[in-house]
């Protein structure tokens, strides 16, 4: 990726564009809602954080120009030491906004010992996301020399307990394969003091509850917890009540709304026969458009409509639950680039 050698600095004749009431008060970008006690205010600029050029320089080759209403606000909350909850779509730079300050607050410790588990713990709710998030710290991290492991289930257990048990500041997981971890003294959370919590909704719906306060449970109390979720659901609020301290609550957008930027069109249709013949009718013009990604909610529905698709000569990739990491990765790879038009793909693979 190219450098942008000017991303996040501001030249002498630059406004800032943040503007200030009567008082001198910061007003929130519009369809940014902050609460909580006293929340620092936002940002305009990456040069506002008082990152090092060491981490500014890598941000700089980022695709970032300007911070995200997300991180322009959420970013110093987290430096300030509080506990966040986040409302943000996915692509809205929250990913970002928890890793820069983990860095911050990673330099901050005393260095690990042999044994010693991670400081940063992040849990996500699919092996997907988790590898999104591991290369993202890596690639902010290594400014710092910070070690990163990513631990999911399908992955190789044993090469992941040898990763953790080797040390790294940052672990990157599943909750069910952090678990299996600790369980198996690969690590422990003992050094754990910044803990994230990334879609946090996504979590309880793949049945994630009880391990998700299991390992806040086991988590020393005086941690930084930010949670962040795409829905702020009962289930989600009665878990930041019990796992989060005095947060600030930042919500981009309207708590509910539909991701601004999908166009969403509804066809309700009685039974799969009319899905099917739907599907069949417009599969042709829709992958003149681009690609497509088909969910459906069973293994064995998948591999029914991957079979039919293909029996009318249509090129089209399989993702499921039960599938081998590798294969996975393959099929993924192929949709990227693009080699395939049409992936068929179960809501929890």
């Amino acid at each position: 990726m190219e450098e942008n050698p000017t991303a996040g600095l501001l030249k002498d004749d630059e406004e800032i564009e943040v503007e200030y009431d009567a008082e001198g008060n910061a007003i929130i970008p519009e369809k940014m809602k902050v609460t909580g006690l006293c929340p620092p205010k936002p940002v305009s600029s990456f040069a506002h954080f008082g990152f090092d050029e060491g981490l500014m320089n890598i941000i700089r080759k980022s695709e970032y120009t300007q911070p995200t209403p997300i991180q322009a606000q959420g970013v110093p909350v987290a430096l300030s030491s509080r506990d966040i909850i986040g409302i943000a779509k996915t692509g809205s730079g929250k990913t970002a906004a928890f890793i820069w300050p983990m860095l911050i607050h990673l330099m901050d410790q005393n260095e690990l010992d042999e044994g010693d588990g991670p400081i940063g713990l992040i849990l996500a709710p699919t092996r997907e996301l988790s590898q999104q998030i591991y290369h993202e710290a890596k690639k902010f991290g290594k400014v710092y020399n910070i070690r990163v492991v990513c631990a999911y289930g399908g992955g190789s257990l044993w090469e992941q307990s040898k990763a953790c048990q080797e040390g790294a500041e940052v672990i990157v997981a599943t909750p069910g394969r952090l678990i299996d971890l600790v369980k198996k003294k690969a690590t422990n959370l003992r050094r754990v003091t910044y803990l994230v919590f990334d879609e946090a909704d996504r979590m309880f719906d793949m049945g994630f509850e009880s391990q998700v306060r299991s390992i806040a449970n086991h988590v020393r109390p005086d941690r930084q917890t930010l949670l962040f979720s795409a829905t702020f659901r009962k289930k989600v609020e009665r878990l930041a009540r019990d796992i989060l301290t005095d947060p600030i609550r930042v919500i981009q957008g309207e708590l509910g709304e539909a991701n601004q930027d999908v166009t969403q069109l509804v066809d309700v249709l009685p039974s799969a026969p009319f899905k099917w013949r739907w599907l069949l009718k417009r599969l042709v013009e829709f992958t003149s458009l681009g690609s497509i990604l088909i969910f459906v909610t069973r293994k064995s529905n998948a591999e029914e409509l991957v079979s039919n698709l293909k029996s009318k000569d249509f090129e089209v990739g399989l993702l499921h639950g039960d599938m081998e990491q590798a294969e996975r990765n393959k099929v993924i790879t192929m949709f990227k680039k693009k080699e395939i038009l049409i992936l068929v793909a179960t809501d929890v693979a």
